[in-house]
């Protein structure tokens, strides 16, 4: 009992050297609709809405089709513990590091169960190799995501109440099915606080089956309450949310989006072995691969491999164990492959509930080498190692800018990323001070918008967001040429936004350009035959520069959009004259 106590002791230790840091990090990315803007976590008067509606899940539900309750009430008792009017992001940072260290520590317990009940190890053996899991698990590099991203709390809650549901299948003995019933319990659990977790009745059929040798029929009726648990649960949720599927099938048809997840495997390996690079998005990942391609042969050929290895291996008693975690980590992959249609091929945080599984299979292998001392050496430098990396890794999750640049810069290119980037940017205060000063900013403040966002200008050169707000900046500092330079590329990333199309002829026209700013205008219009503040402005430049005849059409546009308005009377008034006077006056 005390050396349990002191390894659970290290692993919390550890846990907390490699991700204490991060309670000082910010809330980031899809914190803002799940926790900051969640306006049903704030009052217990939600709670019905938290429970059964889609709407009490984020403050966004038309875009997440998530039903995630239990990680909804979780939030909420998070917010109510932290106090105040508005989530506190230390307090969240804190519940990811603290869960994380549980689900480390129950990953330990029930490896060195596992591995003295069914794998037959000497107890001493097993303590240190399940110590040696749980402290693989803390500090493994792939679960930086989720240990570091408020929001992934539900991936947290999923692993720790699977965990507790096999302590529970652990401690079951026939005629003890208090047992049994906790253990369905902490399942549903699981399943309603992620719904990644909807397979673990395979893993207790396996369990059953194979590990504790039942009869097949048996093992089914022992393992009939997760699966009715299962089919119970996905039918609430599709009920609450409407559809399954959390959105249309990426590659456009759900063939072939299954057949460009295969290729995944390849790179589930490499974040399974803690080796870089990490990123959050993998967008840039090929569509439309073909059936026959090699990425997808060979995807295919040791995803077949795997699922054979896993039930020759189950079927025999040295491996049986290793089957068993080969099993899980299958098994907890099926709801992230595109079986359901999903909104990504893959992300790091889909490993967290598949590692358990794939660090049990290490670590019954490892234990098959007979120098043990070499192998306890060898693992603690892989700890070192991984627990290096992951703290490096930690810190990209800081804060939203550099999150996002980090991503946009030593990834492919990705629209989201870079425009999430550009707006936590625009957020910057040396930023904002000038681009939406309700003052005059003072020269110095100007010169540090400038500075920072030039900065961002050359990392992301065709970023319409950035390039319009250093046209912003430069038209503060009185420098028309350079900003009109910045309002063309704003233009030419997004040509149908008309506040840049308006920055870009305003500049021309404080700069004298008349005669560009209404060619530009002209070409511009096309994108915006509906906004008044551009129609008016490429007005009044026609007028200025005698377009008499043209102008008067856009006067009579102008009016229907903006009835009621008598200064276009005015402005048709003296386009009729003027055009009549320069008429008159022709020979």
């Amino acid at each position: 009992m005390k050396f349990r106590w002191v390894v659970y002791l290290v692993i919390a230790l550890a846990t907390l050297s490699v991700w204490g840091h991060t309670v000082r990090f910010e809330f980031t990315w899809d914190d803002r609709q799940f926790i900051e803007e969640n306006t049903s976590i704030r009052s217990w008067a939600q709670l019905p809405a938290m429970l059964t509606r889609r709407e009490g899940q984020s403050s966004l539900p038309e875009h997440f089709c998530l039903y995630r309750p239990v990680r909804t009430v979780a939030y909420a008792l998070l917010n109510a513990a932290g106090g105040g009017p508005l989530p506190k992001p230390w307090f969240y940072h804190a519940a990811n590091i603290a869960g994380h260290a549980l689900a480390a520590m129950l990953l330990c317990g029930v490896s060195t169960q596992l591995l003295t009940k069914i794998g037959g190890n000497p107890p001493n053996t097993a303590r240190i190799a399940g110590m040696l899991l749980g402290l693989a698990y803390a500090v493994h590099p792939a679960v930086s995501e989720v240990v570091c991203w408020a929001k992934s709390f539900d991936d947290i809650l999923a692993v720790v109440f699977c965990l507790a549901a096999l302590v529970q299948l652990l401690a079951w003995q026939e005629g003890n099915e208090r047992r049994l019933w906790f253990a369905v319990a902490f399942f549903v659990l699981a399943e309603y606080s992620k719904e990644s977790a909807v397979t673990f009745p395979l893993v207790a059929l396996a369990y059953f089956w194979f590990l504790l040798k039942l009869p097949l029929v048996r093992s089914v009726k022992l393992s009939s309450g997760f699966f009715l648990a299962a089919a119970v649960f996905v039918v609430h949720r599709h009920v609450v949310l409407g559809q399954t599927s959390q959105t249309a099938p990426i590659s456009g048809t759900y063939w072939q989006s299954l057949v460009d997840t295969i290729p995944c495997v390849f790179a589930y390996v490499r974040l399974a072995l803690g080796i870089p690079p990490f990123t959050i998005v993998y967008a840039h990942l090929e569509h439309g691969r073909a059936l026959t391609s090699a990425p997808v042969l060979l995807g295919g050929l040791a995803l077949a491999g795997g699922i054979l290895g896993a039930i020759v291996a189950l079927k025999s008693e040295r491996w049986r164990l290793l089957g068993f975690g080969l099993w899980w980590a299958l098994a907890f992959f099926i709801p992230v492959s595109n079986v359901v249609p999903m909104m990504q091929f893959m992300a790091e945080r889909f490993m967290y509930l598949p590692l358990v599984g794939v660090l049990l299979t290490a670590g019954v292998m490892l234990l098959q080498i007979q120098r043990g001392r070499l192998v306890v050496i060898g693992a603690c430098t892989t700890l070192v190692m991984w627990a290096a990396v992951a703290w490096d890794r930690s810190w990209v999750w800081s804060d939203d800018l550099t999150l996002f640049v980090d991503t946009a810069m030593n990834n492919p290119r990705n629209h989201v990323i870079e425009n999430n980037a550009a707006d936590a940017i625009l957020e910057l205060p040396a930023v904002t001070n000038v681009i939406r000063a309700k003052t005059t900013p003072s020269p110095k403040e100007v010169q540090a918008a400038i500075s920072s966002l030039a900065k961002a200008h050359s990392a992301f050169p065709a970023n319409g967001p950035i390039a319009n707000a250093l046209g912003v900046a430069w038209v503060s500092a009185g420098d028309c040429d350079e900003a009109i330079k910045c309002f063309r590329i704003a233009v030419s990333a997004l040509p149908a936004n008309a506040m840049y199309a308006r920055n870009l002829g305003q500049a021309m026209i404080d700069g004298g350009r008349l005669a560009d700013a209404e060619r530009v205008l002209r070409q511009l219009r096309q994108f915006h035959e509906n906004d008044v503040g551009f129609l008016r402005m490429f007005c009044a430049v026609l007028l200025t520069q005698k377009g008499f005849e043209e102008a008067q059409p856009l006067i009579f546009r102008l009016k229907g959009l903006d009835p009621g308005n008598a200064e276009y009377d005015q402005w048709l008034a003296e386009a009729q004259s003027s055009e009549k006077n320069e008429a008159g006056g022709r020979p």
